[in-house]
């Protein structure tokens, strides 16, 4: 990745966004916890009614709980 034009964005990105801390605790509490695992269940607990998930898989999960998310898994260029 040095040299590349991404990195900078991303540096710009890390800058300029806001992190949210999950516990473990509301993770784990999640129905979803025992078949997602901790990661995916901590985004599931993260993500609010204005969050939309970009994700390739994840989608139903988000979907069932209510949100909003966009499987992109189907617009990768082949």
């Amino acid at each position: 990745m040095p040299g590349t034009p991404l990195r900078p964005i991303l540096q710009r990105f890390a800058f300029d966004c806001v992190e949210t801390t999950v516990a473990s605790r509301a993770a784990v509490r999640r129905p979803e916890f025992r078949s997602l695992g901790l990661t995916d269940a901590a985004l599931l607990e993260v993500q609010d009614d204005d969050s939309l998930l970009l994700t390739d898989d994840l989608y139903v999960a988000s979907v069932s709980a209510g949100r909003r998310a966009i499987d992109f898994s189907h617009l990768r260029v082949a």
